[in-house]
């Protein structure tokens, strides 16, 4: 305290208190400035703190991968010196394993000879079964030959049928058409004969109706049993096609299997003579051409049976088009024997449908025609097609069978030099052998008379000589192997005409088989065309039956207003009798211009009456019945204006007091508004009046 006595130097006086709180904010600021750059180092010292120790345990982690790398790679290396040396020690143990070359061709002669015994077997029992198999097919043929004409027999026995239903149908046609004819001799006869003549006709058209059911009966028998026909021809024809497509198959399986008999027995013989390993595939390249031309017979005679069933499907359909024809066209002509008495329309419908039956008829006809042309045209195509493939198959048959021949003489030839360089090759080695005996005895005989120096001259001279025999020999031997070599020579050319052969071949194959397949185009094309006109033929009878609804639709609908007008007929003439009597009641007391002028309006009401009995019987429309009513509504009301009273009339007369308080009543017609019948009544009116 006693130091402090003097603090702060100059007194409290000295301190002003601004600068006071100027050095405690400055104290403070410094103090904030300290503590926020201790926080910052104390944080930066943590994360380092955090950072040292991850990478102390990625250290650690890294240095126990290192060692557990190291530790694999030493296994690896002792398991790779392991397996090192025990495939040293196979190799050794297979080397001690390889035979010797003695017993190498020991074994090989021993697998040849039973690989020649397997194959003798296989091609002995392929042979066998190659005969069974050719015995079935010929059966086979037979079956289908027979088949085939039992085909031909239904069709033709179906066609007669549908020939004699068709003689049928035109009988009754020309019976309709003459019952048409008296129907319209009978039109112009009254409405009285008429009603007595429609009920025989009418049960004439329920019996005809009847015997058309029957007929048609008849026809789906008919075409019920063609269709059974025919699907049992379809499913026999189907089982022959699988029959022929199992022996095909297995006869392709056999000539395969022989096929590869016949290579293994060549890769066996190659080792002894490439020149037999040649010609057996050529035999087999000649197998398969055969083998393909066979399959391209099939081909054809399977499209020539697609192209027959085509043609019977289509005079099918033709005859089914035909017949549907047919009936519409007696159809056509029993509604034309109804309403031809009634409708004049009808017949021009009539008229049209039997034109488009009848277009129908002669396109279907022409386009039987064309089908047929063309079809001919494709079959005459395709055998002519067929004969140039067989002669240009028979061609190539003589030509392999000549290159075989000539191969054969070849082989022979060159068996024949082989052996005789054989021979030729022994001798001289047994020359040879006899020679170096005879250099042998030679040189001991020199070494023995060396002494004897004039034999040594003639021995020197002899051996020479013998040296000169052997230079001729070496040379022919050389000659054989360049004869060897010439005859290999030709016979590669040899092979490779052979092949140009077969590439020739493969490629009138392939020409073959592109022809055929445009032709099945072109055939599937036209049984499309044939579909579509057939569906359009369908759509027109359709279309026609339509019409033929409608029409008896119509025929309804005119009965029913025939009845309706016979009705109001009847009506009327009941009205006119009422009029009648009114009109004697009313002459008695109205004056003579109005009875003039009603008994004129009487008459051309009995004058229309006629006429509408006469539009009856001719069927002339509805509209007249419309037409009467309203001139019967006009006649009321003129009626009922020119009524007089009771006080005009004389009250003595006893019909006049009956009769004045009576008024016609007059009803309109049910089916027609008043004001459809306008045009009409106003031609009644000018009739009237111009009688008037």
């Amino acid at each position: 305290m006693a130091d402090l006595v003097g603090f702060p130097p100059g007194g409290d006086a000295a301190c002003a208190p601004a600068e006071l709180q100027q050095l405690i904010a400055d104290q403070t600021q410094r103090a904030d400035k300290h503590r926020a750059n201790y926080q910052a180092l104390k944080a930066q010292h943590g994360r380092l703190q955090d950072e040292l120790a991850a990478a102390q345990t990625e250290l650690a982690l890294l240095r126990a991968e290192r060692q557990s790398a190291a530790e694999k790679f030493q296994q690896l290396l002792t398991q790779s010196r392991r397996d090192i040396q025990a495939k040293d020690q196979q190799i050794t143990e297979l080397q001690a394993q390889i035979p010797s070359r003695e017993h190498l061709e020991y074994q090989q002669l021993q697998a040849r000879e039973e690989v020649k015994a397997q194959m003798r077997d296989k091609l002995l029992k392929a042979e066998e079964e190659l005969e069974a198999l050719r015995a079935e097919a010929q059966d086979l043929k037979y079956q289908r030959s027979c088949l085939t004409t039992e085909t031909e027999q239904l069709r033709q026995q179906h066609s007669r049928e549908l020939q004699e239903m068709r003689v049928r149908h035109q009988v009754q046609l020309s019976e309709l058409e003459t019952q048409r004819d008296q129907l319209r001799a009978y039109k112009m006869v009254g409405e009285e004969e008429l009603t007595a003549r429609l009920l025989p006709v009418q049960k004439e058209n329920a019996a005809l109706q009847l015997r058309l059911r029957n007929q048609q009966a008849e026809l789906q028998e008919a075409r019920a049993q063609a269709e059974a026909a025919q699907s049992e021809r379809a499913a026999l024809q189907t089982g022959m096609e699988r029959r022929q497509a199992e022996l095909t198959v297995a006869l392709r399986v056999s000539e395969t299997e022989r096929a590869q008999l016949s290579s293994q027995l060549e890769v066996s013989r190659q080792q002894q003579a490439e020149l037999q390993s040649r010609l057996a595939a050529a035999e087999l390249q000649l197998q398969r051409e055969t083998s393909r031309a066979t399959q391209l017979a099939g081909r054809l005679a399977d499209s020539e049976q697609q192209y027959k069933r085509q043609v019977a499907d289509l005079q099918l359909e033709v005859s089914r088009t035909r017949g549907e024809a047919d009936r519409e066209k007696a159809a056509a002509l029993r509604h034309v024997q109804e309403l031809e008495h009634r409708l004049s329309l009808s017949e021009e419908k009539v008229a049209s449908l039997e034109a488009v039956a009848s277009d129908a008829e002669r396109q279907l006809e022409r386009r039987v025609a064309q089908a047929r042309d063309r079809e001919w045209n494709n079959t005459r195509e395709l055998r002519q097609q067929l004969l140039e493939v067989e002669t240009k198959l028979q061609e190539a048959q003589q030509e392999s069978l000549q290159a075989v021949n000539e191969k054969a003489e070849l082989t022979k030839q060159c068996e024949q030099r082989i052996a005789e360089v054989l021979d030729m090759k022994k001798r001289l080695e047994a020359d040879l052998s006899v020679l170096r005996t005879k250099m042998k005895t030679y040189d001991e005989m020199c070494a023995d008379l060396e002494e004897q120096n004039d034999n040594v001259s003639k021995l020197r001279q002899e051996l020479n000589a013998e040296r000169s025999i052997v230079t001729e020999l070496s040379r022919e031997m050389k000659q054989i192997q360049e004869e060897k070599t010439a005859v290999e020579k030709e016979l590669d050319g040899k092979v490779e005409e052979l092949r140009s052969l077969e590439r020739s071949n493969a490629e009138r194959q392939e020409r073959a088989e592109r022809q055929l397949t445009a032709k099945e185009q072109e055939a599937a094309e036209e049984r499309r065309r044939l579909q579509e006109r057939l569906e359009q033929l369908e759509r027109r009878r359709l279309q026609a039956q339509q019409e033929r609804d409608d029409v008896q639709s119509k025929t309804h609908k005119y009965a029913r207003l025939i009845g309706k007008l016979r009705r109001r007929l009847e009506l009327c003439q009941a009205e006119t009798k009422q009029l009648a009597a009114e009109r004697d009641a009313f002459s008695r007391c109205v004056p003579e211009h109005t009875y003039n002028e009603l008994r004129k309006q009487h008459r051309a009401l009995q004058r229309k009456q006629r006429e509408f009995a006469g539009m009856l019987q001719s069927l002339g429309g509805p509209d007249v019945s419309a037409g009467l009513a309203a001139q019967l509504q006009l006649l009321q009301a003129r009626l009922g204006a020119a009524q007089l009273d009771p006080a005009d009339c004389s009250p003595a007369s006893p019909a006049a007091a009956t009769v004045s308080p009576r008024r016609p009543r007059y009803r309109r017609s049910p089916s027609r508004p008043a004001g459809s019948g306008a045009p009409y009544r106003s031609s009644l009116l000018t009739d009237t009046d111009g009688t008037g």
